[in-house]
């Protein structure tokens, strides 16, 4: 259903700054004033962005920020969360999306690497697009797509 761009984002970065204030890292925004509303379960959405927070902030180290930005085009809306952490090769970059894959630079005792696959999933499902794109030593950028809201006029 029709659910506001800026109500989805500032669910969500109420939930993930606690963390960040916890580990010492920075949560830049870089959103525009004037969001339109997008095609959304809320809830599922949400989701989405904390896990997108939380591996960003995973692999982050304090004093470095993660930047939220949000781009529009004609249909979608991009989301996009970038961090300064140590990047994923591109062995590893082609797998990030898939059920059960861990990094091998991830912490043993941290997750079932389901996150990402649901993710996905959850994106899909809502007619958007997710993607990563890294470079080792310089962090990676995760975006993903949401249809914003179009008022139909009939003349």
């Amino acid at each position: 259903k029709p659910v506001s761009a800026h109500k989805v984002l500032e669910r969500a970065i109420a939930a993930a700054r606690p963390a960040y204030q916890q580990a010492g890292v920075g949560l830049t925004l870089n959103v525009p004033e004037e969001l339109p509303d997008v095609h959304a379960n809320e809830t599922r959405i949400v989701h989405v962005f904390a896990n997108l927070l939380s591996n960003a902030l995973k692999f982050s180290q304090p004093g470095t920020d993660v930047t939220l930005s949000v781009q529009q085009s004609d249909k979608y809306l991009e989301i996009s969360v970038a961090d300064q952490g140590a990047g994923i090769s591109k062995e590893e970059l082609l797998h990030v999306f898939d059920r059960f894959y861990r990094g091998k630079y991830e912490p043993a005792s941290e997750g079932a690497g389901l996150g990402l696959a649901i993710a996905r999933e959850i994106v899909e499902a809502h007619g958007g697009t997710i993607r990563a794109t890294s470079e080792v030593g310089k962090g990676s950028v995760f975006s993903f797509t949401l249809v914003k809201v179009t008022v139909q006029t009939n003349y």
